[in-house]
């Protein structure tokens, strides 16, 4: 279950990159490898690491059969990258404005909002392959909760909580919201704020 909402995160952030950062560089449907836009060690490296394993991709191999150029638009391209390859575009921007447009959605700050993204990273690569997540430690603990969330509604927690809070909270700060589910109990949130 955990697993299947970091899915549906990973979905939403991926939705917010390509709309916001190709609406501020409509000029250019392949701005993910235009320098003016992103960092040149993302752009020399990109090739290799991100587009040589996507060129497999039926969806990809059907863009370049029927188009010219080198890479598909963004809103293609960016839908096969994995998080970690999202997760280095948005930190190869160059312009913090155009951070700021995707953190903003989520009402946060570029550091928040990276510092997020990092955690669901870790979180989802420890899920995909088997590891224990129970008391895990993160690198960074979450600063201050999304937008619109509440203490006890955390976004995961909604959906999934064995130890949620142990996870996603500051470890500086106590949980203080309902008590977490047992690891096989789903906790359903009775807030009306929670989605």
């Amino acid at each position: 279950m955990l697993l299947n909402a970091l899915d549906r995160i990973e979905v939403n952030i991926r939705t917010k990159i390509i709309y916001n950062i190709s609406l501020r560089y409509i000029d250019d449907p392949c701005w993910f490898v235009n320098r003016r836009y992103v960092t040149s060690k993302f752009i020399n490296d990109f090739e290799e690491q991100v587009y040589a394993a996507m060129r497999k991709n039926p969806v990809i191999q059907h863009h370049h059969a029927n188009h010219r150029g080198i890479y598909a638009p963004a809103w293609k391209t960016i839908e096969f990258m994995t998080i970690g390859n999202i997760i280095t575009l948005y930190d190869s921007l160059k312009e913090p404005e155009a951070k700021d447009l995707v953190a903003n959605a989520y009402g946060c700050s570029r550091g928040v909002f990276y510092n997020y993204m990092e955690t669901i990273r870790v979180l989802r690569n420890k899920c995909a392959h088997g590891s224990c997540i129970y008391r895990m430690d993160f690198p960074k603990g979450i600063k201050r909760l999304p937008a619109g969330v509440s203490e006890d509604c955390l976004f995961l927690l909604c959906v999934y909580a064995p130890s949620t809070p142990d996870i996603l909270m500051n470890r500086s700060r106590p949980f203080t919201g309902p008590r977490a589910a047992t690891p096989s109990e789903p906790y359903m949130c009775r807030r009306p704020n929670c989605a």
